[in-house]
């Protein structure tokens, strides 16, 4: 699960997963539990607990690179996270959590992993856009960490506007909202300046 609310990446426990797409710290040779002690964290409705790994990751560019030319250097990025082996109120079948929030807890910033992709030099921009197909589309959901896919743009990358993220109590991604209409008219009292979150984790 891609959520923009919430700022760390969690690896589920759950054991009904997708297993040919899911992470799993044992399958991995290259990963390491860094913390005997157990970590708690509340993310939004849910109550989580585990402990603290790292393992390296590659972009897709990196990957290709590293299965055509194995001979040459690839950038790898060292990057921590969240193992649970005790969770409640995650929906079911999670595979895990990556939370993509702008806010930049510094007591977290290594479990945060746009910011560890800029901060490596991975990633110019602590930028993510996302492109959402459904299945009746040719064509197939991803998430481009660093920039966007100028080509889904009208005009291109000129054509794009652009809104700053209006300042909230919670630390993450929100216009501001200013009214809310339902059938063609503004509810009664809704009118004012508030945040209007931006939350793929529940979108």
């Amino acid at each position: 699960m891609y959520d923009k609310a919430h700022n760390d990446f969690i690896e589920g426990n759950e054991q009904n997963r997708c297993l040919s797409q899911a992470y799993d710290v044992h399958t991995s040779d290259s990963s390491k539990i860094l913390s005997r002690t157990s970590s708690k964290l509340s993310y939004g409705s849910a109550d989580l607990q585990g402990f603290i790994w790292e393992d390296e990751t590659l972009s897709a560019a990196e990957r290709r690179k590293a299965i055509c030319c194995p001979d040459e250097a690839v950038e790898v990025l060292s990057f921590q996270f969240l193992a649970l082996y005790k969770s409640s109120g995650l929906e079911e079948n999670t595979d895990g959590i990556l939370g993509l929030s702008p806010h930049k807890n510094e007591e977290k910033r290594q479990l945060h992993y746009l910011w560890a992709l800029k901060d490596s030099g991975i990633i110019s921009k602590a930028m993510v856009s996302f492109n959402i197909a459904s299945s009746d589309m040719d064509d197939s959901s991803y998430a481009l960490f660093g920039g966007v896919n100028s080509t889904q743009i009208v005009g291109g990358t000129g054509g794009m506007k652009t809104f700053s993220s209006f300042p909230n109590f919670l630390g993450t991604w929100a216009l501001e909202g200013q009214s809310i209409n339902y059938r063609g008219k503004v509810l009664e009292d809704s009118e004012g300046s508030y945040p209007a979150i931006i939350d793929t984790g529940t979108s």
